[in-house]
């Protein structure tokens, strides 16, 4: 079972793959047909809870940050 830090870390980047997918498409298409890790694996609630509540807060704060289209 992974641990916050993994498990984050791929969400984080996921999620990221899925935004900018014009700008990396081969992430996007590595993660894309990922479900809730790299392999089947079981993910406690309060992990999920705590990793999907972490990501829309960074997300926030990372807004800025994103690839604008000209």
């Amino acid at each position: 079972m992974p641990g916050f830090n993994k498990y984050f870390r791929f969400k984080f980047f996921k999620n990221v793959s899925s935004s900018v997918k014009d700008y990396l498409p081969a992430d996007y298409e590595y993660y894309k047909d990922k479900d809730e890790y790299y392999y089947e694996t079981r993910i406690s609630i309060f992990k999920k809870i705590a990793v999907w509540l972490a990501l829309k807060v960074g997300m926030i704060f990372m807004s800025d940050l994103s690839p604008k289209d000209s």
